[in-house]
């Protein structure tokens, strides 16, 4: 039976963190992903866990078949499982109608979403969250076998977590979608619900011994009632401390390896795994000791202070990352394919790091349950409590890290406060351990000082700009704006010759040099020469505004609506006047901060013109900007005769992945017709035929802003623009058709996040040679060329004057979309 029920909850820890997965993404399409909507749902998850401890415990204490209850509520949970995409989906119309965004009614907004949230969360991870006190009740009887048994099912279910992490990642969803990967894990719930209920009826609970052999703590022995209880705080106080330190050490650390790894939904899961790996090491490991410790409260006491000089080392270690991350990703590629390498590289690098803290972590609960159970009759309760406490702190961790410690100190300087809050609950352990003084020991006096001496000498390290592994700044390049958000860090730098960058979490999205400006610019002036008498416009993506200037230059234009992320990049736009020229300032444009999914969802203008301009499918969530459901969406939004102009990357992507993206963009838009502009495509579609008319065109850029702004990046003429079209509907759906099995890339199915990180070193060339296999004349969607544009695919005069002297302040070149 241990063995049976020991497999059961590991597939339990591992069902739970699947279902994290499917459920924050579901909530993240539903809600919104913006600075507020995943901490709601991140905070209404695992405040259920909570919840379901201290509700697990109570049960747990008053009942004689707990492995029952425990196989109930995992019967709940996959019951409830597949109920969730209906009850979304029921909700969805009262969610939409009820409050229409942040802006507008942020209170309510904000309270109708946490409302939402925990209508389909609360109730699953209730039930989820009860399920270690009820197997820790059945198991555990004898005082002397508390701490190891404790030890080992908390391992265990962490275990599963790992497990469920892995195949989540790299087998759930890159192969079976969220649909089915919700079906295959329900099945899995209930069948631990099934066996575990068939189990429970089958055995008898063994009773403990009796109380009096339980009475007190037997590492401190005369102790009173009132002095156990006082020891039993001690250890939930400090249960408290350690989970707020170490959730939040997890969102800054993943914040500062995403910035040296590049933001892949691998790179996510492997990070995760590393800490996992490590609680479960330090679990297994305290197993063996915790029970046979002579002073376990000491003990706990030493692991924080372990964990807090770790921490303080890891601060010192920082501007390390990226070259070490680049050498082991060139050497694992030369091994593995590279999503294994991707994967591999940074759990690798991840683990090398972490392995030292996250053991101590881990080691951490075990000891506290330990410390803090003086009589296993209430191990349940005692349980549950604890696991409480871990709980809301890991939710205060979190909230903390990411609204209050980074933007207001930076990451280096959090994972130093992080460093001194462990250091804080390793001395208050030694302070409420007896009546000694601690500062008494010589060793500890020392200890203390050397994690003050850490501390200084992190906090005194200058700022770098961190860049992920391929990146590095050129000499001289100077921080023109640096700002830590509650979302991304913001780097705005300048080259010694003049050329800015934007760096969004460690990734060059844009700069102003003269390959970038010209898709930059022609996002704005390219597709509105297919709109008869263009109004308005929705950009969706703000970045550096180039794009936005240009449009606001073109003849008709009177509204622009802005929606961005992330209020940081609004706030970096102070550096960037010049190169944009303050846009800002121009009364005509109105910024946003919110989902551009979610206001597409919810608005009810429509526009002539927009711009969807997403960074690269490879970063993790990027790809539901590219999906057919977000299309759909888009069409929605769109006039009678609006147009939409989709960027695209050609580099560190596959053809097959292309056409997955094509293939996707024309389900929606079969008019769509590819422009290509140097290591870029932008898709151009209209709402309704796609047919252009030459003299209009004409007209159109005879206007004095338009043909300046145009001249700037050596477009002199329509003949000019039109050698950039590469292929219209007819061409498109020949290389579509090219690769029958490519899927689409959809909300249930996002297979670009999953498949585009291992396209990490495919060329241009490559797409550029699939794109154009097969002859065709896309000119023809134009009325009155009585001649073909001369094709100059590929080619792209660039000025002496325009190129001499300037260089980004990146190395190698930038190639990102956002501008």
């Amino acid at each position: 039976m241990f063995v049976a029920v020991t497999l059961l909850f590991l597939l339990s820890g591992s069902a739970g963190l699947v279902y994290q997965v499917l459920w924050m993404r579901s909530l993240g399409l539903f809600l919104g992903s913006d600075l507020y909507g995943v901490p709601i749902t991140l905070g209404t998850f695992m405040g259920g866990l909570a919840l379901g401890s201290l509700i697990g415990g109570r049960i747990g204490d008053r009942t004689s078949k707990p492995l029952l209850w425990y196989g109930l509520a995992e019967l709940g949970i996959g019951v409830f499982a597949l109920m969730f995409q209906p009850i979304l989906s029921f909700l969805t119309p009262f969610f939409q109608t009820a409050a229409f965004g942040p802006e507008t009614y942020p209170y309510t907004y904000q309270l109708i979403r946490t409302a939402v949230s925990g209508a389909v969360l609360l109730v699953p991870t209730t039930m989820m969250g009860a399920t270690l006190p009820l197997v820790m009740r059945h198991f555990i009887h004898r005082r002397e076998t508390l701490g190891g048994t404790a030890a080992y099912f908390y391992a265990v279910n962490t275990l599963g977590a790992l497990v469920g992490t892995l195949v989540s990642g790299f087998a759930l969803l890159p192969y079976l979608g969220m649909n089915r990967s919700t079906l295959c894990t329900a099945a899995v719930n209930l069948t631990i619900g099934a066996l575990c209920s068939v189990i429970a009826f089958r055995s008898r609970l063994t009773p403990p011994p009796p109380e009096a052999s339980v009475r007190e703590l037997d590492t401190i022995p005369n102790l009173d009632v009132h002095r156990r209880r006082q020891i039993a705080k001690a250890a939930w106080v400090a249960v408290f401390v350690c989970g707020t330190g170490s959730f939040a050490l997890e969102v800054v650390w993943t914040r500062i390896l995403v910035m040296s790894f590049s933001a892949t939904v691998y790179a996510f899961s492997s990070m995760l795994a590393c800490f996992l790996v490590g609680i479960v090491a330090g679990s297994f490991w305290v197993s063996r000791i915790v029970d046979e410790h002579p002073n376990p409260i000491r003990l706990f006491a030493n692991l924080a202070l372990g964990v807090s000089g770790s921490v303080l080392v890891l601060a010192l270690l920082i501007n390390a990352i990226p070259p070490l991350f680049a050498q082991i990703l060139a050497s694992t590629s030369q091994l593995l394919p590279n999503t294994q390498a991707l994967a591999g590289s940074t759990l690798l690098v991840s683990l090398l790091l972490l392995v030292i803290p996250t053991t101590l972590i881990g080691a951490t609960f075990p000891v506290a349950l330990r410390v803090h159970t003086t009589n296993v009759r209430h191990v349940a309760s005692s349980t549950g409590r604890l696991y409480f406490a871990n709980t809301a702190g890991a939710i205060a961790g979190s909230l903390l890290a990411a609204f209050v410690a980074i933007p207001a100190v930076g990451e280096r300087n959090s994972v130093i406060g992080i460093g001194l809050l462990f250091a804080c609950a390793g001395l208050y352990l030694r302070f409420r351990e007896g009546p000694k003084q601690p500062f008494a020991d010589p060793l500890l006096r020392g200890v203390a000082a050397g994690l003050v001496v850490l501390a200084a000498i992190g906090a005194s390290l200058p700022y770098r700009v961190a860049l992920n592994f391929n990146q590095h700044l050129e000499p001289g390049t100077e921080i023109v704006y640096h700002g830590d958000g509650v979302q991304n860090t913001i780097d705005v730098v300048q080259s010694p010759s003049g050329i800015t960058s934007l760096v969004i979490g460690g990734n060059v999205e844009a700069n102003n040099d003269y390959i970038q400006l010209r898709h930059f610019i022609l996002k704005a002036h390219l597709p509105l020469m297919f709109v008869e008498k263009p109004r308005n416009a929705l950009v969706i993506g703000l970045g550096m505004g180039i794009t936005l200037h240009s449009l606001s230059k073109h003849p008709g234009i009177e509204e622009i609506d802005v929606i961005e992320l992330s209020p940081e990049i609004r706030a970096a736009q102070v550096a960037l006047r010049e190169v944009n020229g303050d846009i800002l300032s121009n009364p005509a444009i109105r910024v946003r901060i919110d989902d551009g999914r979610r206001f597409l969802s919810a608005t009810d203008e429509r526009y002539d013109l927009i711009t969807a301009d997403p960074i690269h499918p490879k970063v993790s969530r990027v790809g539901y900007l590219y999906t057919q459901e977000y299309y759909q969406a888009i069409r929605e939004r769109l006039n009678d005769g609006g147009i939409v102009c989709q960027w695209l990357p050609l580099y560190q992507i596959s053809p097959t992945r292309v056409r997955s993206a094509l293939k996707t963009f024309f389900e929606v838009f079969p008019n769509a017709t590819i422009w290509y502009v140097r290591n870029h495509a932008l898709l151009i579609a209209r709402k309704d035929a796609l047919q252009a008319d030459f003299a209009a065109m004409q007209q159109r850029f005879a206007s004095p802003a338009v043909a300046e702004d145009l001249a700037s990046i050596d477009i002199h003429s329509v003949e000019d623009l039109l050698s950039l079209l590469i292929l219209g509907p007819e061409e498109i759906a020949k290389f579509v058709e090219a690769e029958p099995g490519v899927p689409l890339n959809t909300d249930d199915y996002p297979y670009l996040e999953y498949f585009v990180p291992g396209d990490l070193y495919v060329g241009i060339d490559e797409n550029v040679e699939a794109l154009t296999a097969e002859p065709g004349d896309p000119t023809q969607t134009v009325r009155g060329l009585h001649r073909r544009a001369p094709r100059k695919f590929g080619h792209w005069p660039q000025p002496a004057s325009k190129r001499a002297g300037r260089s980004s302040a990146i190395a190698p070149d930038r190639e990102a979309g956002t501008d």
